[in-house]
């Protein structure tokens, strides 16, 4: 009976101190995710932190970043690859969208719309490349606007020229 109390216990403390886990709580966590490359994990504790504050700059941003991060891994051999990455991709764009409207003045949510709308664009043939190229571009020169020493938006700016020189000028 002792033992059974004691289990009782233990466990009502464990459902106290995940259910008082606050919105920093679960960006901390996701963080730590992130480092050990968990990106799944890394997403259901940024998920976690929009429930909790569903206008969090840094938790729609980085949700964002899972969601691509996740995309990018998916195996080319795996059943029906390019439709589930352009629905995460296109969920990664919208959480970007969302960062920037509740932030435009930080570079984070401007270089996510570009890394998750490029990525997205890849999926797509030569036409609609060109046409959101310069949605991309605007959200790459915009974060290094803000961010000078952005070193990941410098490398966009460079995937991005060299992906308009793939295509050529006849397209």
């Amino acid at each position: 009976m002792k033992k059974i109390l004691i289990l009782l216990t233990f466990l009502t403390v464990l459902a106290v101190i995940s259910y008082g886990q606050t919105a920093t709580d679960h960006l901390k966590a996701g963080d730590e995710a992130y480092a050990r490359f968990d990106d799944q994990k890394a997403l259901e504790h940024y998920q976690e932190a929009l429930k909790l504050e569903p206008q969090n700059y840094e938790a729609l941003w980085k949700t964002s970043r899972a969601y691509v991060d996740i995309a990018d891994v998916i195996p080319a051999t795996d059943k029906d690859v390019k439709q589930r990455q352009m629905k995460l991709y296109s969920d990664a764009t919208a959480y970007a969208s969302k960062a920037v409207a509740a932030n435009a003045n930080d570079p984070w949510g401007h270089f996510q719309v570009s890394a998750s709308l490029g990525k997205k664009l890849l999926l797509l043939g030569n036409k609609e490349q060109i046409d959101g190229s310069k949605q991309v571009r605007a959200q790459i020169d915009k974060a290094i606007q803000l961010d000078p020493n952005n070193d990941l938006a410098y490398h966009a700016l460079g995937r991005w020229h060299r992906r308009i020189a793939e295509i050529g000028g006849a397209q």
